[in-house]
């Protein structure tokens, strides 16, 4: 089959009422972290508070562009097929939408408070991961609510499937994208950084 055609074809694939739900779930997340943060709830903070410690300590040393680019790629990859594949547990990928805006939000808090909430909506690789995110997430929802229409996990691996092939056409393209301008922006600073000391 042309390769074209096949993009069209799983371009087709995508329920684009899903995607609009997961976003606005995503949003709620972010909407909500002030909150969370401001009442210390710990069990919703600990997870994104050490994905950005961790983070954090790996980009302090000096490591190249290349090494950057692979950290951030597979993190965002096994992430959001982990959206993708939490569809088989029916409701969590609604879930897994709060919580990753939820996430996004505490970990922009920690980089620069309030501003860097509102930030997420002015970062150029947050434009490119948001999508790909919202992507994953509404095939795993799909594949959840297959599975409650039709009573059995077997129809449900036809979505799956599906979600796969969204998954490895769009998703990690964009993520691709997304992790080169991010490794990228990151060593220039770096070297904006130290050129200044």
């Amino acid at each position: 089959m042309n390769f074209a055609l096949t993009y069209i074809k799983i371009w087709n694939l995508i329920d684009w009422t899903l995607f609009i739900y997961s976003a606005i779930i995503f949003l709620a997340g972010i909407v909500t972290a002030p909150w969370v943060i401001k009442l210390n709830v710990k069990f919703l903070i600990k997870y994104p508070t050490w994905v950005y410690q961790t983070l954090l300590k790996y980009i302090q040393y000096e490591r190249g562009a290349f090494a950057l680019f692979i950290l951030i790629f597979s993190l965002n990859t096994l992430s959001l097929f982990l959206d993708l594949v939490v569809g088989w547990g029916i409701f969590l990928p609604f879930v897994f939408a709060y919580l990753t805006g939820l996430n996004i939000a505490i970990i922009s808090y920690n980089l620069g408070g309030s501003t860097g909430i509102l930030a997420i909506f002015f970062n150029p690789v947050a434009l490119i991961e948001l999508p790909a995110a919202w992507l994953a997430l509404s095939a795993g929802m799909k594949l959840g609510i297959s599975i409650i229409n039709n009573g059995s996990l077997a129809p449900a691996s036809v979505f799956f499937k599906q979600g796969i092939d969204l998954f490895v056409f769009f998703v990690i393209p964009l993520l691709l994208i997304a992790a080169i301008l991010e490794s990228t922006l990151i060593s220039f600073a770096r070297e904006f950084h130290e050129g200044d000391q």
